[in-house]
């Protein structure tokens, strides 16, 4: 992450693991999601994740990245792009249940106690560019940085970075993709 230019730092909302602890994100459980080795658990995210930060690089990198570059599967590109960022989930915790909805009154209510550990840990990653999946997540990126005024779905120049908010990751189509990533590229070089 902090050899690679510019710093990305991807906000979600996912859980992963199995306890009732607050979870770490293990980057082997998402790869190994991603390809298709939990039992049990089809979610999107990882994959689409690493499709959208490998559009991302490599728009920025200055190579042309068209919609179906989504499409054709490049799984080795894609894990290893994930490896250059930083990925902070601002979930802390598993779904109570069998239920795969997410549970935004708790999510709210848990971040409540977690917020000012999240808002430290992103001001020390000190990233160039924030991407933010989920209505949620940018609802709860505001909370810690009111100042920012970030709208759902928008992306935008503030506090000498680049901000984004996008639909979560495992329900945006290969074309929000492409026109997220035209504006933060739009806007970065600018």
């Amino acid at each position: 992450y902090w050899s690679t230019s510019p710093r990305i730092l991807v906000c979600n909302l996912e859980a992963y693991g199995d306890n009732d602890n607050i979870i770490e994100f293990n980057f082997d459980y998402f790869v190994d999601n991603w390809l298709k080795k939990v039992k049990g658990y089809n979610a999107k995210t990882a994959t689409r994740t690493s499709k959208f930060i490998w559009g991302l690089l490599t728009a920025i990198n200055g190579e042309e990245v068209e919609i179906n570059d989504f499409i054709n599967l490049n799984e080795k590109a894609y894990i290893s792009s994930i490896k250059n960022v930083a990925y902070l989930n601002l979930r802390v915790d598993e779904n109570i249940g069998t239920s795969t909805k997410a549970e935004y009154g708790k999510i709210r209510e848990q971040f409540n106690e977690t917020k000012g550990y999240l808002k430290d840990q992103i001001e020390k990653l000190n990233p160039q560019i924030i991407i933010i999946s989920s209505k949620l997540g940018c609802e709860l990126f505001n909370t810690c940085f009111n100042d920012c005024n970030l709208y759902y779905q928008t992306v935008k120049k503030w506090d000498y970075k680049v901000v984004c908010s996008i639909k979560h990751f495992s329900r945006s189509s290969n074309k929000e993709f492409y026109d997220s990533i035209r504006k933060i590229v739009s806007i970065f070089n600018d």
